[in-house]
């Protein structure tokens, strides 16, 4: 399975979204990482054939983005705001869902009872939609976009607002299924690509900054950070001449992490880096944009 984009260009009237953008992304956990405002939701909304491009192309194994019904027979979308149809029971909307989806009702009714299995809502298939916590909701988002079996799962902010334990829960399900399929992870929480995604793309300004590895993103701030405990009047020099990434107040003294593009004269403890410091550094740098964008 492989998604290709290539020169895509999307605008709203005179604000221009992204232009010329390309991507490639086969099997596996795919993660789009980049601020909110990125353009992120507007290119999964893209991929799910929900708005169209201005320009440029999309394929996904060889079929065309234009050609609508092929391409939603083969993607499952999890939305950012995933709110539909309060009122209903769990299994009803996944019932109703899968009738919109054209599924026959024996394979509707098996699909329906196997993915609330899946997603551990079997137990809560009566209670109404609007009575689901915020992590059962984002369980039922993923279990309505995985219906009709597809090869490509587009899940837009997954786990925004969801405590630590359900997100490691829901990383390790979308994980488990992008053994045979794809699963394209859209979020500005870093620490869910470093995760779950091997592969990701650093999507800002329109442009594509980085595409790789996370681990290729990590060396991209190899020798950049260090970590200083400081005193206030020394705090507030770091400050004004470095991007402080992480700070940890200890009585009057400071625990800071930061970014110095050359290694400092001080006695500052050099940091192994993470990929949160690594695109950080390439938001404010832009270093690494041609080594690593596709062209």
């Amino acid at each position: 399975m492989e998604i290709r984009i290539k020169d895509l260009g999307k605008s709203y009237g005179t604000h221009r979204v992204f232009d010329h953008i390309s991507l490639s992304m086969g099997t596996g956990m795919y993660g789009l990482l980049g601020k909110n405002g990125a353009g992120k939701t507007t290119l999964m909304r893209i991929l799910a054939t929900l708005l169209e491009p201005d320009t440029g192309s999309v394929t996904m194994n060889g079929v065309d983005i234009r050609d609508k019904r092929k391409i939603r027979g083969m993607v499952g979308y999890l939305p950012q705001d995933f709110s539909m149809y309060p009122n209903m029971r769990v299994a009803e909307a996944m019932d109703y869902l899968g009738v919109l989806a054209e599924l026959p009702r024996g394979v509707r009714r098996e699909r329906v009872s196997v993915l609330l299995r899946e997603v551990n809502l079997d137990s809560e298939r009566n209670r109404r939609i609007k009575e689901l916590s915020g992590g059962m909701k984002r369980r039922f988002g993923i279990a309505q976009a995985l219906l009709n079996d597809p090869e490509v799962l587009i899940a837009d902010e997954p786990t925004a607002g969801l405590d630590p334990e359900e997100r490691v829960r829901f990383g390790n399900l979308l994980a488990s299924y992008a053994r045979d399929r794809i699963v394209l992870l859209s979020t500005h929480i870093v620490n869910d690509i470093e995760v779950n995604c091997e592969r990701l793309a650093v999507l800002d300004g329109g442009s594509i900054l980085f595409q790789g590895r996370a681990s290729d993103l990590r060396k991209l701030a190899e020798g950049k950070v260090f970590r200083a405990e400081a005193a206030p009047e020394e705090f507030e020099w770091i400050k004004r001449r470095h991007k402080v990434i992480h700070m940890q107040q200890h009585g009057n003294r400071t625990t800071c992490r930061f970014l110095c593009e050359q290694a400092p004269e001080e006695t500052y403890i050099p940091c192994t880096p993470t990929v949160e410091d690594a695109y950080i550094r390439l938001l404010q740098t832009g270093e690494g944009a041609c080594e690593h964008a596709v062209s």
